[in-house]
């Protein structure tokens, strides 16, 4: 575990120095990732929460990753999240496509 915490350690140091302003890292271990973040969010009383949409896995037919998701529908904050896949590799959710098909009626 050690070994792990600091490898991470390392890795954030470096994704830290990459950023023109003053930043913090914080390391939290926990079992689930957005109960960990949500807890930091408290804690913290953070304003705005800014994540990638996809993690671990990348699956592009889901607009979100499950962390992403579960902010979203869990947190009690303001989340800004950024699609960090290609604009070509987007796909429209089930619920796009049928607004699209019934443009727009109800």
């Amino acid at each position: 575990m050690q070994l792990t915490r600091d490898s991470v350690r390392a890795y954030l140091d470096q994704i830290k120095q990459k950023f023109p302003f003053p930043t913090e890292i914080r390391i939290v271990e926990h079992l689930s990732v957005s109960k960990a973040l949500q807890g930091l969010v408290e804690e913290e009383n953070i304003d705005l929460i800014i994540m990638a949409a996809h993690g671990h896995t990348g699956q592009h037919h889901y607009p979100y990753g499950s962390v992403a998701r579960e902010m979203l529908e869990f947190g009690a904050r303001p989340i800004l999240i950024i699609q960090d896949i290609p604009r070509s590799l987007v796909q429209p959710s089930d619920s796009e496509l049928a607004a699209k098909k019934s443009k727009g009626r109800t």
